[in-house]
C-alpha cells in the first residue's frame, strides 16, 4: 500500500469557537495527504459553527457533518469514531491548526516503523506566535529521519507528556479490537487523558516522530479548565484509568506511570486553583496519594531523563511534599497488610480462595435475624481469623510467590475443561451472523472495559469450539489461547492444588452437601461489583433467590442483613438438600431463609423440567413436556410478592433459572418498577435460549429505570462457558 492509499478519518469535535474554526478546517482540507474522511461533530454549539460546518460540507465531499445535542467532548469524538471508515484515526481540536504535511509525515513514519500509534510533537502557540516546541528526544533515540520507537511498559516519561492525542495517528482496527473509546464525563474535562493512557498501556510499542506537525493554542488563564469543578472532575478520569488497569491485570506494570501522571497533574492544578477550590482539590488528592503509598508508589527514587529529573526534584517533588501531608496511612487489618506485599494476582487469588468463601459462609452472624446467636458465632469467626486464616494466607502467599505457577513460554501447556453442549450455538451465530453482530453491539452499550472483556471471552469461546477436538463435555484447550487472562492461567495450571487446598480449608465447616466455593462466590462477586453504598441498603429488605439450588446463595445472601431471603427451587432433589443445609446451619441462620418448592416464570402455570447431571441436580425447562420430564408449578414473582409479601421492600432478585430468565423477568416487572432492586441475572444458557443474553439486558434497559450494568464471569474453576452474570443496579 503506497502513502495515498491509506485513508485517514479526521475527527473534529466542535463546541463554540466560530473565530478559529475556519482556519482549522482549511489546514485539514489542504493537507498534502488528500485521502481523508473529515468528520466534524457539532456538539450543540451555541454560535454560528453550525452554518460554517454546513458550508464546508457542501463545498467538499470528504466532509461529513454531524449535528447533535451537547453531550461533551468525549461523546462528540465517540460519535465520530462510530462512523469512521479510515485505516487511521486522527483527532484535531478546532481552536488549533495543523501543518499542511502533518498526515503525510505521520503516514511515512508509520511505513518505516509500523505500530498502532504514531505520535509527533507540536508547537505551543500564544498570541499567534510560537511560545515553544515540545521535544521527544528525552524518550528514545531518533534516526536520521527523526523517527524513534518507545515501549510504553518501559517508559514512565511517555505518560508524563501532555495528553496531546491530537498529534498522532491511531490504527482504527487497534482501537476497534481493543474497544478503546472516550470516557464520556460531563463537559470537556481532560477526557483525552484516559484515552491516551489506556491506548498507550495496550500498545506494545509506539512510533515517535520528533517533528512539530501541530499548532496548539495555549489555554488562557481564565479558561474553564482552570476551574475547581473541572479539576475535581479529573479525579473521575483517573478512576476510569485505574479501573481499566486493574481489571485488565495491567496495574502492576503501570502503577508508577499512573501515580506520577497523577502527581504532575496535582502540581499543575495546584498552581491554578485558589481558596476553597484548592482546598477541595487537595483534600481529594491527599486521599488518592494515601492509596498510592499502599500501592507501592515511590516518590523519592524516581529516575528520568536529565531535564525531567531537574524539573521533578527542583519543582514537582518539593511542591508535592508541601501539598500532600506525610501522615502515616493506617493499616486496617493484618490480612490486608499481607496481601499488599503480593503481586496483584496473588492478592486476588488469596481473596477469592480463602477470605471470601469463609466470610460468605460465616458472616451471617451480622444478620439482624440471628443477633441472639452472634456471640457464639463471632467467637468462632475470631478463632478462624486469628488462628486458621492467617496461617492459610501465608501458605497461599508462599505458594503463589515462590512456585513457578505457569510458564508463559510453554506453548504446549493445556487444560481440559468441562463445557456445555455449545456447538449448536456456534452454528446459530454463523447462521445469524449479521443480526448477532448488531445485537452484540447493542449489548455492549453502557458496559465498562471489564464487562467488554468478559463479553469477548464468552463469544470468542463459542467461535473456536468447533475447531478443537473434544468428547462429550470435555474440551482440551492450550493455555496460550488469548481467551485466557493471566488469572485464568494461574488458576487452571494449578487447579488440582487449589481444589485440594479448598477441600482442606472447608473441612472444619458444617456444610455437608453445600458447594460453597463455586456458586456462592459467583453471586457474591456480583454483589461485590456493586457500588459500596448499595449493599448497605439491603438491611431489612426482602431478597428473592430464584433458582436456589441447594441453598448456597441463600445462605450467602442472609449475611447481608435481609429481613427475609425467599429461596425458590423447583427440583425436589435440590429442594430437599436445601432444607437439610438450612437445618444444619439453623443455629447461625435462624428463620431468615424461607425455602419454596416452586418455579418462577411469566405467569402462574405448570412447567416441564428435566434433570441435568447428578452433582446437585441441575435442570432445564423443556417445551411441552416429554418422557422423563418433571411437572413443576410456576408462579410469577409479581403474584408471589403481592399475595404473600405485600409489605416487603424487595432489595435483590437473583435469576438463575436455566434459560427461562427473560420469562421470569417479565413476571417480575411490577415488582422491579416498584422497588428497583438489584438484579443478578444468569445469561450463559445460550444453548437453551440463544438470544437471552441480549433479551435480558434489553428488557431491563427498556424499563427506563436508569439501571447500570456489569457483565461478570466466575473464574474457571469449572469452565469458561458457565457463570456469566449480568449485574444490574
Amino acid at each position: 500500500m503506497n502513502n495515498m492509499e491509506y485513508k485517514i478519518s479526521v475527527i473534529l469535535p466542535v463546541y463554540a469557537g466560530e473565530d478559529t474554526l475556519p482556519q482549522c478546517l482549511d489546514s485539514v482540507l489542504a493537507q498534502s495527504h488528500q485521502n481523508l474522511e473529515v468528520i466534524i461533530v457539532n456538539d450543540g454549539s451555541p454560535d454560528s459553527c453550525h452554518e460554517i460546518i454546513d458550508d464546508y460540507a457542501g463545498a467538499d465531499n470528504r466532509v461529513i457533518a454531524i449535528h447533535k445535542e451537547n453531550a461533551g467532548y468525549g461523546a462528540a469524538i465517540n460519535s465520530g469514531l462510530s462512523i469512521a471508515t479510515g485505516d487511521f484515526i486522527a483527532i484535531v481540536e478546532t481552536d488549533d491548526w495543523i501543518e499542511l504535511d502533518m498526515f503525510e509525515r505521520l503516514v511515512e513514519a508509520y511505513q518505516l516503523v509500523p505500530n498502532p500509534i504514531v505520535k509527533a510533537t507540536f508547537n505551543r502557540i500564544q498570541n499567534d506566535g510560537v511560545l515553544n516546541t515540545q521535544s521527544l528526544k528525552h524518550l528514545t533515540h531518533f534516526d536520521e529521519n527523526n523517527i524513534g520507537r518507545v515501549v510504553p511498559s518501559e517508559s514512565v516519561e511517555l505518560f508524563l507528556l501532555e495528553s496531546s492525542i491530537w498529534t498522532g495517528l491511531y490504527k482504527r482496527d487497534f482501537l476497534e479490537d481493543n474497544l478503546i473509546r472516550f470516557y464520556e464525563s460531563p463537559g470537556a474535562s481532560y477526557q483525552d487523558m484516559p484515552f491516551k493512557f489506556i491506548a498507550y498501556s495496550i500498545a506494545d510499542e509506539i512510533t515517535l516522530l520528533d517533528v512539530p506537525v501541530y499548532n496548539y493554542r495555549v489555554l488562557n488563564e481564565g479558561s474553564s479548565s482552570a476551574s475547581s469543578d473541572k479539576a475535581l472532575i479529573s479525579f473521575g478520569n483517573y478512576d476510569v484509568i485505574k479501573r481499566f488497569l486493574v481489571e485488565s491485570d495491567r496495574f502492576p506494570t503501570f502503577v508508577q506511570a499512573f501515580y506520577f501522571h497523577h502527581m504532575f497533574d496535582l502540581v499543575f492544578h495546584a498552581s491554578r486553583l485558589k481558596d476553597q477550590g484548592l482546598k477541595q482539590y487537595l483534600a481529594k488528592a491527599n486521599s488518592v496519594f494515601d492509596e498510592a503509598k499502599l500501592d507501592g508508589f515511590d516518590v523519592d527514587n524516581a529516575s528520568f531523563s536529565p531535564d525531567t529529573n531537574d524539573y521533578y526534584y527542583n519543582h514537582v517533588l518539593p511542591l508535592y511534599k508541601s501539598l500532600i501531608s506525610e501522615k502515616t496511612v493506617a493499616v486496617k487489618q493484618k490480612r490486608a497488610s499481607i496481601r499488599r506485599k503480593l503481586v496483584e494476582k496473588a492478592r486476588l487469588i488469596c481473596n477469592k480462595l480463602i477470605v471470601d468463601p469463609v466470610v460468605a459462609t460465616l458472616s451471617s452472624s451480622l444478620n439482624s435475624a440471628i443477633t441472639k446467636n452472634s456471640g457464639k458465632l463471632v467467637s468462632r469467626i475470631n478463632e478462624l481469623e486469628h488462628g486458621h486464616l492467617s496461617t492459610e494466607i501465608d501458605r497461599v502467599s508462599d505458594l503463589i510467590s515462590q512456585r513457578d505457577l505457569y510458564d508463559s513460554k510453554r506453548s504446549d501447556a493445556s487444560v481440559t475443561l468441562m463445557v456445555a453442549p455449545t456447538n449448536q450455538f456456534h452454528y446459530y451465530i454463523r447462521a445469524n451472523e449479521k443480526r448477532i453482530s448488531i445485537l452484540r453491539d447493542e449489548f455492549r452499550e453502557g458496559l465498562d472495559e471489564f464487562s467488554l472483556l468478559n463479553e469477548r471471552k464468552l463469544f470468542g469461546l463459542y467461535e473456536i469450539l468447533p475447531y478443537f477436538e473434544h468428547q462429550g463435555l470435555e474440551l482440551k484447550l492450550p493455555l496460550s489461547t488469548t481467551l485466557f487472562t493471566d488469572e485464568d492461567r494461574l488458576i487452571l495450571s494449578n487447579l488440582e492444588v487449589i481444589m485440594n487446598k479448598q477441600e482442606l480449608d472447608y473441612a472444619h465447616l458444617d456444610l455437608a452437601e453445600l458447594p460453597i466455593t463455586l456458586a456462592t462466590n459467583y453471586f457474591k462477586s456480583g454483589i461485590k461489583y456493586l457500588p459500596d453504598s448499595i449493599p448497605e441498603t439491603f438491611k431489612g429488605k426482602l431478597a428473592l433467590d430464584c433458582g436456589a439450588w441447594v441453598g448456597d446463595t441463600a445462605i450467602m445472601f442472609a449475611s447481608f442483613g435481609f429481613e427475609k431471603v425467599v429461596a425458590i427451587e423447583p427440583m425436589l432433589d435440590n429442594y430437599n438438600c436445601l432444607k437439610r443445609n438450612l437445618e444444619r446451619n439453623k443455629q447461625y441462620l435462624g428463620d431468615v431463609i424461607e425455602p419454596r418448592n416452586i418455579a418462577v416464570g411469566e405467569t402462574v402455570e405448570t412447567l416441564s423440567m428435566r434433570k441435568v447431571g447428578d452433582d446437585g441436580v441441575g435442570s432445564c425447562i423443556v417445551e411441552g413436556g416429554s418422557e422423563g420430564s418433571i411437572k413443576v408449578d410456576s408462579v410469577s414473582i409479581d403474584a408471589l410478592v403481592s399475595s404473600e409479601y405485600e409489605n416487603g421492600d424487595v432489595g435483590l432478585i437473583k435469576f438463575d433459572v436455566e434459560g427461562f430468565e427473560l420469562n421470569a423477568l417479565k413476571g417480575a416487572e411490577a415488582t422491579i418498577r416498584k422497588n428497583k432492586p438489584v438484579l443478578l441475572i444468569s445469561v450463559y444458557h445460550l444453548w437453551l435460549q440463544p438470544e437471552q443474553i441480549f433479551d435480558c439486558k434489553r428488557f431491563v434497559k427498556e424499563l427506563d429505570l436508569d439501571y447500570q450494568f456489569k457483565l461478570v464471569h466466575l473464574q474457571p474453576e469449572k469452565d469458561l462457558i458457565y457463570e456469566y452474570m449480568l449485574v444490574c443496579w
